[in-house]
């Protein structure tokens, strides 16, 4: 059997402490250093086109899945364990097990699930086996490929790469299913390009320095273009398969360049026994650390608030522990599935060794923390003091370690972890309902309010931690923006709710909730269709006072989804004022302009279309349409009381678009009803509801904030001075009313608002 190979060695054990580094900090800068599963999979098809020379690929691939899913399957038997015993602990939606999932704990062929009370830290970075999987079973085919035409085959893995993210980021979906076959598949296809690369490296040998060096250089040039035009969520380059290829492609270079010095620092004495055991284990180490890095953050947690720096020091001697320890328990299952001795634990000098690179990322955070200038928002963790030094990478604290709430300057409590490799949020430009503006400021105070039934054995938070913290982030950030109305409701449906505002005497009172009402009315159509009342698909017929109806091929879904082409009122030239016509009139004017594209032809956020809903609903029934909003919907889901109609102005706008009036309590009823309980339309109606399009966010009545592959983080609607969405995963639920508007298309400010209370009510 041949020598091992330092180089490989090193690679991959690099790769390996990045991977950790960068899920236990969470910190988008990390992710341009060292692109760790392109360099992983390098070594793979290095070292699989070795044994592809020695033996037959059919014993080859049956030897590696051998090594691959047996640790694989220790995994998912203790994560269903622990799944097992939390929904044992406490029966409720969150900790409902994913049967339908189970096949893919099997055979990771697809991405398998976890229960949403484990949040993605067990399940979420299985992603890699998967992709591992498909190509151990795809590599005899490549390896031939490879052989015969490598430079043919790589350009078309990397076209594939290329056409595979734009078909996805400029598509137009009505099932999530497309838009996540295709992000899957292009991680077959990106990290395809440096598993071919390793079998090429395999034949050829050494790549000429010069070469290597020149390469690295211009991927320099190329990433920073690609990041310009791709725009990868939160700065993360894992986000864009393009840039990730770049970047992966520029690291790869340089450890090729570099190649001799790499190997000659593997084989020494110390680094050699580091750098080899991570090899053996790097497997284990990669299924156990997330377990590491939570368990280690919720015993960090409860410091708080702590020095600064001290939580990122804690942080990354816990994960490292924990991974040991880990490790140590489970890892000699790697040698079983592999066939070969058991690997002795280590020494004690060999430990430290192992523990220095983490120890010293979580020392250079230290030392950042403590010199640089408090130029970072107070209310961000101490790792984002180094984003002042690199501002493209500014949007990154606005993701899940955006917002730490923070006792001081120099006090840091931890902000929650990011979940480990969560497929990439692309922000997407939500149509801005009309603004309005309040003439009138709320009063000050903050209330905290209890649910009124929390279910069996949850664990309500009492008023004072919830004000303390959630008041904090509302302070803060009103501090920061200087915005003025601002009233917001948090709740964890069946624990706990909280109103507040950062003025004296401002979380009471009622308030218009504007296009949030849509979502009203698009419960009541779907409730219609399910009678037979309404036809979702077929041609809308004339209706009183407006007969042009007839002939223009509209449907009710295209109205549902915006995709009826018709211009938004808000947008045409009137002779009068829009309150004072009739919704009829405004509908007749807009369906007389010219449209924005012919009916399904595109999707354009367009108010028009529910005052046309309106209009249908009411014609079809023969009811006024507040008696239908009131007895099909907001009646059964025991929330009827507590809204009412504004007057008859469409302005606001009104009819099936707008003019719902509630207060802070009645949103968080209507939104724990509709977006956690799917009542009064069902389950199956929701699916229909709330298949989002990935490009504009927008369904056939709800809307989304942060898409992910298809889906969205959180599900919801806004309106011009108001928002309402629901996180299913975390189970938060947030209302706000922001007078001076919600800004636009989703727009740093708001979601790091948004984003601040959904971390601060998860500590609660």
């Amino acid at each position: 059997m041949p020598g091992r190979d330092g180089f490989l060695d090193a690679i991959r054990a690099v790769a390996v402490i990045r991977v950790v580094t960068w899920h236990t900090y969470g910190w988008a800068p990390i992710t341009w250093v060292v692109a760790a599963v392109p360099a992983m999979f390098f070594v793979s098809g290095h070292l699989l086109a070795r044994s592809f020379e020695r033996r037959s690929p059919r014993v080859v691939v049956a030897d590696r899945l051998r090594r691959l899913l047996i640790p694989y399957w220790l995994f998912g038997l203790v994560a269903w364990s622990v799944m097992a015993a939390a929904r044992q602990l406490e029966h409720t939606p969150e900790t409902a097990l994913p049967w339908g999932s189970l096949i893919w704990w099997v055979l990771p062929f697809n991405d398998p699930h976890g229960s949403v009370w484990e949040a993605g830290w067990l399940a979420q970075p299985l992603w890699y086996v998967r992709c591992l999987l498909w190509l151990l079973v795809l590599s005899p085919l490549l390896y031939r490929a490879a052989r015969r035409a490598p430079r043919l085959l790589i350009a078309v893995l990397v076209a594939a790469t290329l056409a595979l993210e734009i078909v996805y980021r400029n598509g137009t979906w009505r099932d999530e299913a497309v838009p996540n076959a295709l992000w899957r598949v292009g991680d077959i296809s990106l990290y395809a390009v440096f598993l071919v690369l390793g079998f090429v490296h395999s034949r050829s040998g050494e790549v000429a320095r010069g070469r290597a060096f020149t390469a690295a250089l211009l991927a320099v040039p190329l990433a920073l273009g690609v990041a310009l035009v791709a725009r990868p969520q939160d700065g993360i380059v894992n986000n864009s398969h393009i840039l990730h290829l770049v970047v992966g492609g520029g690291w790869l270079a340089v450890a090729l360049a570099l190649r001799a010095p790499i190997a000659r620092l593997a084989s020494t004495r110390g680094a050699s026994a580091v750098v080899r055991g991570i090899g053996r284990r790097s497997l284990s180490i990669y299924l156990w650390h997330t377990a590491a890095v939570i368990t280690t953050w919720h015993l960090v947690a409860r410091l708080a608030p702590l020095p600064r720096g001290v939580y990122s020091v804690l942080l990354g001697l816990g994960t490292v522990a924990g991974t040991l320890a880990l490790v140590a328990v489970v890892g000699h299952v790697e040698d079983l599935a592999a066939r070969r001795a058991p690997m002795a634990l280590p020494r004690r000098p060999v430990l430290v060794r192992a523990t220095a690179p983490v120890l010293g990322i979580a020392l250079f955070a230290l030392a950042a923390g403590v010199l640089l200038p408090d130029t970072a928002e107070p209310d961000r963790p101490f790792l984002a003091a180094p984003l002042t030094l690199a501002g493209t990478f500014a949007a990154s604290t606005s993701g899940a370690s955006s917002a730490a709430t923070t006792a001081s300057t120099s006090a840091e409590s931890p902000a929650s972890p990011r979940i480990p490799s969560r497929a990439p949020r692309v922000r997407v430009a939500e149509p801005q309902a009309a603004a309005t503006v309040s003439s009138t400021l709320p009063d000050a105070s903050t209330s905290a309010v209890a649910a009124d039934d929390p279910e069996p054995g949850s664990d309500a938070a009492s008023p004072s931690a919830e004000a303390d913290g959630l008041q904090g982030v509302l302070n803060r950030w009103q501090s920061s923006y200087g915005s003025s109305g601002l009233v917001v409701g948090v709740s964890r449906p069946g624990s706990w709710e909280w109103i507040g505002s950062p003025y004296d005497g401002g979380a009471g009172g009622s308030f218009d909730i504007e296009s949030v009402t849509k979502t009203v009315t698009a419960a009541a159509a779907w409730l219609l269709v399910a009678d037979g009342v309404l036809d979702v698909e077929g041609p809308l017929p004339a209706i009183d006072g407006l007969p042009e109806l007839a002939g223009r091929g509209l449907t009710l879904r295209q109205l549902l989804e915006h995709r009826s082409g018709i211009p938004d009122y808000h947008n045409l030239e009137s002779p009068e004022s829009l309150d004072e016509q009739p919704a009829v009139t405004v509908v007749r004017n807009a369906l007389a302009a010219d449209s924005v594209f012919a009916p399904g032809g595109g999707q354009d956020y367009s108010s028009t279309n529910y005052l046309l809903v309106g209009l249908v609903i009411e014609a079809r029934t023969g009811r006024p349409l507040d008696d239908v909003l009131w007895g099909r919907v907001l009646d059964p889901v025991g929330v009827g009381a507590m809204f009412s109609r504004a007057g008859s102005s469409i302005y606001w706008p009104g009819g099936g678009a707008g003019g719902l009036i509630t207060d802070m309590s009645g949103m968080l009823a209507w939104g724990s009803a509709l977006l956690r309980d799917h009542q009064p339309v069902g389950e199956a109606t929701w699916t229909r509801m709330s298949q989002l399009d990935p490009n504009t966010a927008l369904g056939a009545g709800a809307m989304g904030l942060c898409p992910c592959q298809g889906g969205f983080f959180w599900v919801g609607h806004t309106g011009g001075t108001t928002a309402l969405f629901y996180d299913r995963s975390d189970n938060v639920l947030i209302a706000l009313r922001i007078a001076n508007g919600i800004w636009g298309a989703f727009e740093d400010p708001f979601v790091e608002l948004v984003e601040s209370l959904r971390i601060t009510a998860l500590r609660l």
